[in-house]
């Protein structure tokens, strides 16, 4: 049903509706076009959602794009909510008993993984990745299949952008390198870490088949490479698989 736009809240989305549906940065004319709306209240409200952090101008342009800093804030947020709910969570439980393992759920926010649910194992050991804690996509597996989600140009934009920074001695820092190894994550449908974000820690992840494609959820596990064999690690991507199924189907998406 479209909104009657009658009351603020509902030009509000629907200026926000706009964006979303466009997928791309438009004009104050083409925003009041697509949210039925005349100029002025346009005007005003985009003026308002700047202000507040909700939309921002596109690099180089007076054109809108989504989201602002404080919509990916509340984005975030809102994703932890939802998969911390009793059945997302009890999911992510089983599976780090299953496989013995630290096992978390991440997003991609400000540019870096964002890890908005984690399970810890009582004996796990190196690098914790915690609820809440950030880390580069280049060296990490969720990282990796956002980059991987990206079309070449899009890849080469961001490769442009961003330094292949060296943070433990895996790091792959060469940028043909990294390109070929993103071109192999999009061939297999998951991907690895190798002691490349932090020495003696290694850990895989697959995503979140959401039929939306807005939300990106990856579920992923770390452990040291002292007790899980590098070699082992596609064994484990059926497991996360099958997780990541049932979360997805737990927050009312099945993919399709």
């Amino acid at each position: 049903m479209t909104p009657s736009n009658d009351q603020p809240i509902d030009r509000i989305f629907a200026v926000i509706g706009a964006i979303v549906r466009a997928r791309r940065a438009l004009s104050l004319a083409e925003i009041g076009a697509a949210a039925g709306l005349p100029a002025p209240t346009v005007h005003r409200m985009v003026g308002n959602l700047e202000e507040r952090g909700l939309l921002k101008r596109a690099i180089g342009s007076k054109k809108l794009v989504l989201p602002g800093p404080k919509l990916i804030e509340l984005s975030s947020q809102v994703l932890e909510a939802a998969v911390v709910a009793d059945e997302p969570h009890a999911i992510l439980e089983r599976l780090a008993a299953q496989i013995q393992e630290h096992c978390q759920i991440g997003t991609i926010a400000n540019g870096e993984v964002l890890y908005i649910d984690a399970v810890q194992v009582r004996r796990a050991s190196g690098l914790q990745l915690e609820q809440g804690r950030s880390a580069p996509l280049h060296c990490t597996s969720i990282g990796k299949l956002y980059l991987a989600s990206l079309g070449d140009e899009a890849l080469d934009a961001w490769l442009d952008a961003h330094p292949l920074v060296e943070l433990a001695p895996n790091t792959i820092t060469e940028r043909d390198a990294f390109a070929a190894h993103i071109r192999e994550v999009r061939k297999h449908g998951w991907a690895f870490s190798n002691e490349e974000y932090g020495q003696g820690v290694i850990g895989c992840a697959v995503v979140i088949p959401l039929s939306t494609q807005r939300d990106f959820l990856c579920i992923g596990m770390s452990g040291p490479s002292a007790r899980v064999p590098f070699e082992q690690l596609p064994d484990l991507v059926e497991p996360l698989r099958t997780a990541a199924a049932q979360i997805a189907a737990a927050l009312g998406d099945t993919g399709g």
